[in-house]
């Protein structure tokens, strides 16, 4: 369910990517079209606007159809077969950073595969002590009256008696128990293997997610967001070719988008790290500016 929901956030944000591209895709044509009917640009380019306003809008169908289909997704996690949700909401800007892998093993013995095992063991030991007891000779005891023959006299009788195990020790319950103590042994280690290896996979993922995610909002995004900013400006003042502006917009929009990803990749990889360790990670939160709020 947590993947479906991440995906369903995910499929939110490029929607409202791709309707900000529309909104700037406008605001560009607008400008390319004061400065053709100004005299100052050709009409080729306010041709050219427009079909980038066009492929702009275009973009908008797929990703709505993307994200009908991602809440459609997460409505079936829970039995629904139509999402009776508008929107989902989550911190999915909030990028905390990542423990060290040290830490993430130390805290598997909580994976509820692994946790489980302490009391398969008693069992397990339990079985085998119960088997060598089965092979332990017990004490019978016996007693009772007895009419003597002689004098019409009653006696009170008192046995005891102790079986001597010459043949059957119970070797092969004590086999069958060992064995299956054995296999179980063997199948711990290899669940504690299996677990370690996708913590060490997951972690990986987590920690690379985290670092794009950290250039992409600490350097790269407020990089194309000026330029971008900068090749509007240069434009209108005729500093700049209107190729110049289609550039920047389609480098800031790409930039975004990847950034998108990234924080999808990070949710996805934390909880997968979560469900290993069978307990949230505690990290002080230390979340990444809200870059896409400004740019």
């Amino acid at each position: 369910m947590t993947g479906a929901f991440i995906d369903a956030l995910a499929a939110q944000e490029k929607l409202a990517l791709t309707q900000e591209l529309v909104r700037l895709a406008k605001e560009t044509h607008n400008a390319v079209a004061l400065r053709v009917n100004a005299g100052k640009d050709s009409p080729l380019k306010k041709t050219k606007a427009k079909v980038a306003l066009s492929t702009a809008q275009m973009q908008s169908e797929p990703a709505s159809q993307a994200l009908q289909s991602a809440r459609t997704q997460l409505s079936a996690t829970w039995g629904a077969h139509t999402p009776a949700f508008q929107a989902v909401t989550g911190p999915f800007y909030e990028v905390p950073p990542v423990p060290h892998p040290n830490d993430l093993t130390a805290r598997i013995s909580q994976n509820p595969d692994i946790a489980r095992w302490p009391a398969e063991k008693q069992k397990y030991f339990a079985a085998l002590d119960l088997e060598k007891a089965k092979a332990t000779s017990d004490l019978t005891l016996s007693g009772g009256l007895q009419q003597l023959n002689e004098g019409g006299d009653t006696a009170f009788i008192l046995g005891l008696s102790i079986p001597i195990p010459m043949f059957d020790r119970n070797q092969a319950g004590i086999r069958r128990a060992t064995y299956a103590m054995e296999k179980a042994e063997e199948l711990r280690r290899a669940v504690e293997i299996n677990v370690h290896a996708a913590l060490s996979e997951a972690a990986q993922r987590l920690s690379t997610a985290f670092a794009e995610a950290t250039v992409l909002t600490n350097d790269v995004l407020p990089g194309v967001k000026s330029a971008y900013d900068a090749a509007g400006q240069g434009y209108r003042e005729g500093k700049f070719d209107y190729l110049d502006v289609l550039d920047a917009q389609r480098t800031l929009f790409e930039a975004k988008g990847q950034y998108v990803e990234s924080l999808a990749a990070y949710h996805k990889a934390r909880a997968d790290v979560e469900r290993l360790i069978g307990q949230t990670i505690s990290a002080q939160k230390n979340p990444l500016s809200d870059t896409q709020n400004s740019n």
